[in-house]
């Protein structure tokens, strides 16, 4: 193998890498915001009701 295709699957390792680094990323974000919105949406009928 030479240094060049050693190369090339590195940073083709390495993009993979950060593609899903990002997806995981984006989608622990994604949960999050949903669990937070759930989390508030329920705080705030609780609230809500002992006015």
């Amino acid at each position: 193998m030479t240094s060049h295709a050693r190369a090339r699957r590195n940073t083709t390792r390495a993009a993979a890498a950060i593609v899903l680094g990002a997806a995981a990323t984006a989608f622990v974000l994604w949960r999050l915001d949903s669990i937070l919105a759930s989390a508030f949406s329920s705080l705030a009928w609780t609230a809500f009701s002992f006015l």
